[in-house]
């Protein structure tokens, strides 16, 4: 279920929890507000943009990699791709949906959908992209 908006503008505005920044929105989330699709494919990119990992959004809102499900894009396993001890990952960051070669970040859509929540009730705007990345590596 989406986050109410008065939640989701107190972590627009930075909720932080241990360290790391909490957004209150979950891939389930992004799936009910038809931002991720059930079965659609993630990329993990790494360096220069060049994928790492390929995963499927499972209609509950977890990952489905090498057989095994995940609760959360940033879990320790991703991190170890990357050659971190610790397995520390920003998986919002890193993993993308990819929209027929063209790679959109989880934070943005998440971003996107905190905006959307944040924007006046009756507002006709169309929120944009704005992380895009080209499937093409540099």
């Amino acid at each position: 279920m989406p986050t109410p908006p008065s939640t989701a503008r107190s972590h627009a505005l930075g909720g932080s929890t241990g360290g790391s920044t909490n957004f209150g929105v979950s891939l389930a989330d992004l799936l009910a507000a038809g931002l991720l699709q059930p079965g659609g494919e993630l990329v993990l990119l790494g360096q220069k943009q060049q994928p790492l990992a390929r995963a499927k959004v499972e209609a509950d809102g977890q990952i489905l990699w090498r057989g095994a499900r995940y609760r959360t894009p940033s879990d320790k396993v991703f991190g170890a791709l990357f050659g971190r001890p610790a397995g520390s990952l920003n998986g919002w960051t890193h993993w993308h949906a990819d929209r027929d070669g063209a790679f959109v970040s989880l934070a943005s859509l998440r971003n996107q959908l905190l905006r959307n929540q944040l924007r006046p009730a009756g507002d006709p705007t169309d929120v944009a992209e704005d992380e895009t990345t080209t499937g093409t590596t540099a």
